[in-house]
């Protein structure tokens, strides 16, 4: 129950910070901009002419917009995604937000201050508007869009480029475990870092891109993407090729420390398995002389934690179905399959560099089992 709990918690904030969508519950963001002065315009608004208007940073990278004017029975609400790259603030709005603020002038993080032009509802026109940066919440985040580790760690003197995939969590308040995470890997190349992360029983893969240096044997992460799922590099184990990383807690969840592995030849198996679509594309040696060419149709896709076969051997008068679930676990994918019919024996291998998946499959009728190579369609 507890893990199933994790996981909800888990994909419903992901979701929200990406997706933002407009909910009941709307929490003060981690920086409020309230409007503090409205530039002359033909409209004659003045800051009294608003019940609320404010700008809502949070520190997940998404932004929310709250506006009423007096009159106005409800509030109004934008939300987006915004980003803050070389002191320039920039907005990008949900597909199915209202629109409230048409562009940014200008941003001050030392002041506090942004200068926005402001969408008339009415009119589809334009105002200047300035919002000025609320004294509470003036020190909760960074200014900057590009974050800086402030927590440089040791032990990098060795240190290896390559995927690294979690092999285990530390205890934690948020009681995460390597069980809540489907796939949460770490490729470091040239300088650059990708983290690939899903919550188990999450609809969505998410990543987080960013540069990372090491000085003195320590190594500091400078994230470049809106989504954070990484808050410090901590040690480095070099005799096992073992790396230890800070993690954002999702939500309400507290950061906590997890173990990442190096993946031999840079291939992180099932924990960077990409869903998608699998077509036949190889078949070993077997008993039955089966080729790929032997099937018209042989395809298994993925989504959502949901699998489904589409078979139909060449000459076939007809196509065929197999339905079930699969789960991710330790490194290894297991399937239930709820429908009458039976393709697929056994999940054996995957290939993320190649992003092929190995799969026994059932004969149809008596006969031994065969492998077969799926490779994912782009």
């Amino acid at each position: 129950m507890k893990k199933t709990t994790i996981a909800i918690v888990i994909a419903i904030s992901l979701i929200t910070a990406v997706l933002l969508i407009a909910c009941g519950n709307n929490p003060e963001g981690d920086r409020v901009y309230e409007l503090s002065s409205v530039e002359e315009n033909e409209y004659d608004y003045t800051k009294d002419s608003f019940r609320q208007f404010n700008i809502n940073l949070f520190e997940d990278a998404s932004y929310r917009v709250d506006f009423q004017a007096k009159g106005m029975p409800v509030v109004a609400r934008e939300n987006g995604i915004y980003t803050i790259t070389d002191g320039v603030l920039s907005l990008e709005r949900a597909e199915d937000s209202s629109e409230l603020i048409a562009g940014i002038v200008s941003y001050d993080a030392k002041t506090g201050e942004i200068v926005a032009l402001c969408k008339n509802r009415a009119d589809g026109k334009t105002f200047t508007a300035t919002f000025t940066q609320t004294d509470a919440t003036a020190s909760k985040i960074e200014d900057e869009g590009t974050k800086e580790d402030t927590n440089p760690s040791a032990g990098f003197e060795t240190f290896i480029e390559g995927t690294y995939t979690i092999v285990g969590v530390n205890e934690n308040d948020s009681d995460y475990t390597l069980n809540s995470f489907l796939v949460f890997t770490v490729t470091f190349e040239n300088g650059n870092y990708t983290v690939t992360f899903k919550a188990n029983g999450a609809p969505l893969q998410f990543s987080e891109t960013g540069t990372y240096t090491i000085t003195d044997g320590k190594m500091t992460l400078n994230r470049e993407s809106p989504l954070a799922f990484l808050a410090s590099a901590v040690s480095y184990d070099s005799e096992n090729q073992q790396l230890t990383l800070q993690g954002k807690g999702m939500g309400e969840g507290a950061n906590y420390t997890a173990i990442f592995e190096l993946q031999d030849d840079g291939d992180a198996g099932f924990a960077a398995f990409v869903e998608g679509t699998y077509e036949v594309v190889d078949v070993e040696e077997n008993a039955h002389d089966y080729t790929a060419e032997t099937f018209t149709v042989f395809t298994v896709a993925f989504e959502e934690g949901n699998y489904t076969v589409a078979f139909r051997p060449a000459g076939a008068p007809m196509q065929f179905s197999e339905t079930g679930t699969y789960t991710i676990a330790n490194g290894e994918m297991t399937f239930t399959r709820e429908s009458e019919r039976s393709f697929l024996a056994s999940i054996l291998s995957y290939d993320s560099e190649l992003k092929q998946i190995t799969i026994e499959c059932k004969v149809m009728g008596a006969g031994e089992n065969y492998t077969a190579i799926f490779e994912l369609q782009e």
